[in-house]
């Protein structure tokens, strides 16, 4: 078993373009009601993989109750997957228009 103050493992070479890989569950450092799962991407992850693993954590989120917003609405998995990729870019552009504001 890992101990809880071990340091965390690389994740390993993606060996496959038909299934995700996952790191290794660790002993928990954090409580049960503050738990997160951790998920290790690369750039061999394509759209369609991560789009996967939003279904399936939408969906184990689901069965399990743990599907929680602070703000009290959630997006659809669908329109998260749909309209994503325009609203990270949107979310760049209000960045970087901050950052130009702050330097002029």
């Amino acid at each position: 078993m890992t101990s809880p103050n071990a340091s965390p493992k690389p994740c390993p070479a993606r060996k496959s373009r038909t299934s995700p890989i996952f790191p290794r569950f660790r002993a928990r450092l954090t409580p049960l009601v503050s738990s997160r799962v951790r998920y290790c991407l690369s750039a061999a992850h394509t759209k369609s993989d991560l789009d996967r693993i939003l279904r399936a954590t939408d969906e184990v989120g689901g069965i399990l109750g743990l599907k929680l917003s602070p703000s009290g609405m959630r997006m659809n998995v669908d329109d998260v997957i749909a309209e994503g990729v325009d609203m990270i870019r949107q979310s760049e552009a209000r960045y970087e228009e901050a950052v130009e504001a702050i330097d002029a």
